[in-house]
């Protein structure tokens, strides 16, 4: 279904529904066509310097600039903005979204023909003989940026190759052909992600390349939410404080001085206890994000991929205010061994790599583990405060299972949930478990009572996944 009225765009389906609002691509498109216009007229001038020689700096032609359309609403003030851009980063934008939006822009530099077919000219422009399209090169940039001033070119090609647009993947270099090896050919492309929100104004988040091994928690819970002892609630709440204030405090002039930025932080205990959804509370209840380490996606048999894949994670996020959260952390963070054979010497490895790369992390690392006694000794030392996450009491297992139940469904009898909370010393994931189950086969059965007798095989179920295949659970609770 689509529903449009003077402004906004509204589209439905199954997986939810998406806003589109035509005043901010508006103003976005506005400034984004500013920037093709700017673009354009730099392809001018250059090539008029390769005919004849008439050079003018890109200091000088930004100055000359009107930047009144780099309005602070639009996605690509935003962009320059986090990265503090400059008429360099400006120029790697422009050229690159535009290559994607509208390459006829690019035809400037058909002016100076490729010496043969899909071959480079001086001004690194790639040409695709299929659809005429012009694609720019990392030369293209160089020479945008440069000129024909070699002194130049090698500042520029300096600075470019290791540019955090590249390493954030805003940016992608791509070979044109397989074998070449050449830094300089290599195609400069605008993200998929980033095309749109220099667009839509809805930006990437950090997870969204599949070979990124962390991914963004999320959760719809608060600080209130939690159901814990005051004691694991005050100590929480020092993790919160951190990670709320991190960026203002080492602000200040000669705090880092004084005080070490990072904190390495621990939640220990059962499973089942809240531990995730914990990280993920305290990320949203501080306003930064929280990535968990997926080790599935970290983990290798072969030597030096584990850290290879941890140091893409490291590099992307160890300039941004946000929360690393290791989940099973012991896997990873395990205690060294005597070194046998080669095997153990790499395993050490990889610990000692994490170790020094968490230390110079800036923000919150939070470790998650069901068994603190199996973290390796020197990461033990350095957790500057360590959460033991117990499993409910009755009196909070009757609090999880009256704030788990939905809203449209009720207990009956009323005191079933005393009863339950009395019984059953489950967790709060346990809890969530029956209760989810519980309410999908009220719904399907067209009734929104929840009894002992719906809740018994969804309780036997979770004594046995916790190895209690035996226990018998009775209809009278």
């Amino acid at each position: 279904m689509i529903t449009k009225d003077s402004a906004v765009l509204k589209t439905s389906s199954k997986r939810g529904n998406h806003v589109l609002d035509f005043r901010t691509v508006d103003a976005n498109i506005q400034a984004l066509a500013a920037s093709m216009i700017w673009l354009e007229g730099l392809i001018k001038l250059r090539m008029e310097e390769l005919e004849n020689g008439i050079k003018l700096s890109i200091e000088e032609y930004a100055e000359k600039t009107d930047k009144s359309f780099l309005l602070e609403t639009t996605s690509l003030n935003k962009l320059l903005s986090e990265y503090n851009g400059t008429y360099v980063e400006y120029l790697l934008l422009s050229l690159a979204f535009t290559a994607w939006f509208r390459p006829r822009s690019l035809k400037g530099f058909g002016k100076h023909k490729p010496e043969s077919d899909e071959m480079y000219s001086e001004t690194g422009i790639f040409v695709n003989k299929t659809n005429n399209r012009y694609i720019p090169t990392l030369q293209t940039i160089i020479f945008m940026l440069a000129g024909t001033d070699m002194v130049k070119q090698a500042y520029y090609h300096s600075i470019l190759l290791n540019h955090i647009l590249f390493k954030d993947q805003v940016l992608h270099l791509r070979k044109p052909f397989a074998n070449d090896n050449f830094p300089l050919d290599y195609m400069v492309e605008l993200d998929l992600a980033y095309y749109n929100y220099l667009i839509n104004g809805k930006k990437p988040r950090f997870d969204h390349t599949p070979d990124f091994p962390a991914t963004l928690l999320e959760t719809e819970k608060s600080f209130d939410d939690l159901v814990l002892k005051p004691a694991t609630r005050d100590q929480l709440q020092i993790i919160l404080d951190y990670a709320r204030v991190n960026e203002s405090l080492f602000e200040r002039e000669g705090v880092k001085h004084k005080i070490k930025p990072g904190m390495l932080a621990m939640l220990y205990g059962p499973p089942g206890t809240g531990k995730t959804l914990t990280a993920s509370i305290l990320g949203k209840e501080a306003g930064v994000d929280v990535y968990r380490i997926d080790l599935s996606r970290v983990i290798s048999k072969y030597i030096g991929e584990t850290e290879k894949n941890l140091e893409r994670v490291f590099e992307r996020l160890g300039d941004k205010n946000c929360i690393l959260f290791f989940d099973e952390a012991d896997v990873l963070f395990g205690k060294r061994t005597e070194v046998a054979d080669a095997k153990d010497r790499y395993a050490n490895q990889e610990v000692a790599y994490l170790l020094q790369r968490v230390e110079t992390f800036p923000g919150l690392v939070l470790l998650a583990s069901n068994f603190k006694q199996n973290l390796d000794t020197a990461f033990k030392r350095r957790i500057l405060i360590s959460v033991f996450m117990p499993p409910p009491d009755a009196d909070e297992r009757l609090a999880l299972w009256k704030n788990g139940l939905p809203g449209h469904f009720i207990f009956e009898p009323a005191t079933l949930i005393d009863e339950l909370a009395t019984k059953h010393a489950f967790t709060g994931a346990n809890i969530a478990n029956i209760i989810k189950l519980a309410c999908i086969t009220a719904e399907s059965n067209n009734t929104n009572i929840i009894t002992m007798t719906s809740l018994a095989p969804f309780i036997a179920m979770e004594y046995a996944k916790e190895g209690q295949q035996n226990r018998r659970v009775s209809i009278n609770g």
